[in-house]
Formats: C-alpha cells, structure tokens, sequence
C-alpha cells in the first residue's frame, strides 16, 4: 500500500497537518521529552524502593501515580506519524493506530484518576483525622477500571484513528470536521478532565485552609503530636501541587482540540505553535512530577541514598536513612489507627 498523502502549502506530505519537516521536529521533540519524563519516573521509583516507603500507604499512591505516569509517556514515545498517515489506506496501520490511541486515551485517564484520589484522600483525612488504609483498594481499582470502561466507548463510533500528529480520537475524516468524535474527544476526556480539576482546585482551598489552622495548633500540642502535625504538613506540600501539573498538561491540548474542531485556518507557524506546545505539556507529567517531589523532600542528600543503597546491599540497618521521616510515619499511620479504633468503639 502507498502512504497517503496530504497537501500542505501546495507541498505534498505524508504528514497529514504539518509540513514533513514540521512533523518531524515536533516528534523528536515530543519523544525526547517523554524519555525524559520516564527517567525522572524510574528515578521516583527508586527513592520510594531504596526508602522502604512503600510500606506507607500514602507513598503507595505515590508509586501507582508515578507508575502510571510512566507508561503514558511510553505512549508518546511509540507514537509515528507515519502510521498516522498510512492509517487511511493501510489496514495493518489502521489497526496499530487504534490501539495507540486507545492506548493514549487510557494512559491519559489512569495518572488523572490516581490524582483526584490521591486529592481526595488528603482532604479526608484532614476533615476526618481517620485512617484511609481500606480505601486504597478502592482507589486503584477506580483508576484502573473507570478509565477502561471510558476508553471503550470510542469504539462504539468506530471513533479511533488519526488524531493529527498522532493517533487519538478522530477528528476529521475525508477532511472533514467528524462530529461523533469530535463529541466523543470534549465528553470523554476533555470537559470531565477541566470539571474535576477545577473541583479539586476548589477543595484544595478548603485544604489550604484547615491545613494553616492546624499547623498554627502544633506549638500548642505535645511532642508526639508535633512531630505528627509536622510530618503532615511536609506531605501536604507534595500532593497540593498535582492538580496543578495536570493544568500544565492539558491547557494547551484544549486548546488545540478547540482549534481543530471549529475548523480554524492559521498560518503553518501559528498552526507549529500549537502542535509544538500540545506535544511538549502533555507527556510532561512525569518530568513535573518528579521535580515537586525532589523538591518537596528535598531534605535527603547524597549520605542518605548512598545509606539506603548501602542498606539494601548488606540487609543491614543504616543510621542515617531518613531517620526522622520513617518513625513519624509510622507513629502517624498508628496514630490514625488508633484513632479510627476509639472512635469506632465509641459509636
């Protein structure tokens, strides 16, 4: 089968929005920074590992996210245009963009879901003071399984195909504006990914503030609970900023979706731009993510990693590796055990 083609500028591509030449700089682009965001994924990964912080449920989440995160830059980077172009005569093609871009839609909803849960949890348990250790299997199987049966709906219209530089739901066909996946692509992905962020930047606030009036309590409380409250205040750091990196990710997407679907005419570098961008934000969740959690626990060095690889060699005890963190945890997890136990016994 011959590639098709598509004229752009009088020019003929086998890129079916942009120059070739455009095409391929905004790939390149795109995977380097998806390679990226996995590297700076695997390297949260083993922090948590070498750290033992897997044992702590509020990390556990932290590893399904990042995990999550991981494989939806993996989609980026096995993405090519060129099977985006041979997908309209080629049925070998058809069916490898399908799958990608069924494979995109869903890798997009998981790292999404684990946010707005990993939200979740942290307000609730600021309201409740309650242990959330029975709900994390709740948590993941929402993640996983919500986000399966939305990308399945696709299917329904026959909807999968070429997306522009890459495939997602389609959004023209015969050069035409394809409405049922244009519907598709706003009411199963893109208008509930803007309800909920702006859900979860709204209890963020009332975080925010419960948050301040607890942490202005510490000075008044016991030793234990200092160490308690403190420990809480250092995560909530982390997890406020998720909501956030989701906005990074999807702003420019948005809009280049509205842009394609009212058909708009630009100019070829008005039209790179925002290819550019779209492909530059969207598998930038884990590079992100990676640096707020760098930041956010920026307080271990290279003593205490070479203490816990050390430690992870010999099986032995080290005295330096994340000392402080590890019993807090602990003494906080038991806490609200504890807690949840007296409340339940009283009621």
């Amino acid at each position: 089968m011959e590639s098709s083609t598509y004229q752009y500028n009088n020019v003929t591509n086998t890129c079916l929005v942009l120059s070739d030449r455009s095409c391929e700089i905004i790939q390149a682009t795109c995977r380097t920074v998806s390679i990226l965001s996995m590297c700076f994924c695997l390297g949260v990964l083993l922090i948590l590992v070498l750290f033992k912080k897997h044992k702590y449920m509020i990390h556990r989440l932290n590893m399904y996210l990042t995990t999550s995160v991981f494989f939806q830059a993996l989609g980026f980077v096995v993405q090519d245009y060129a099977v985006v172009s041979n997908a309209v005569n080629d049925s070998y093609a058809s069916q490898v963009c399908v799958f990608e871009a069924w494979w995109l839609f869903y890798s997009n909803w998981v790292p999404f879901m684990f946010i707005c849960c990993i939200t979740f949890n942290i307000i609730y348990q600021i309201l409740s003071h309650l242990s959330t250790a029975r709900f994390e299997k709740f948590y993941v199987m929402i993640s996983l399984v919500l986000p399966a049966a939305v990308s399945g709906l696709p299917f329904i219209m026959n909807s999968y195909g070429p997306g522009g530089l890459w495939c997602w739901v389609i959004g023209t066909r015969d050069g035409k504006i394809f409405l049922p996946g244009v519907i598709m692509s706003f009411i199963l992905y893109y208008g509930p990914l803007w309800i909920l962020i702006v859900a979860m930047v709204i209890g963020q606030v009332v975080a925010m503030w419960l948050h301040y009036k607890q942490c202005k309590k510490v000075l008044l409380c016991e030793s234990h609970t200092h160490k308690l409250q403190s420990f809480w205040c250092l995560e909530i750091k982390i997890l406020l900023f998720l909501p956030w990196i989701n906005i990074v990710g999807v702003a420019f997407a948005t809009m280049n979706r509205i842009r394609l679907a009212t058909n708009s005419q630009l100019s070829e570098e008005a039209g790179f731009f925002f290819w550019f961008m779209h492909a530059v934000t969207t598998p930038l969740h884990g590079l992100l993510y990676a640096l707020v959690f760098v930041i956010a626990y920026s307080r271990f060095g290279v003593k205490q990693l070479k203490d816990a690889v050390l430690r992870l060699c010999t099986n032995k005890k080290a005295v330096n590796d994340y000392p402080i963190v590890s019993v807090i945890e602990g003494d906080y997890d038991n806490s609200f055990k504890s807690e949840y136990i007296e409340k339940k016994d009283d009621g």
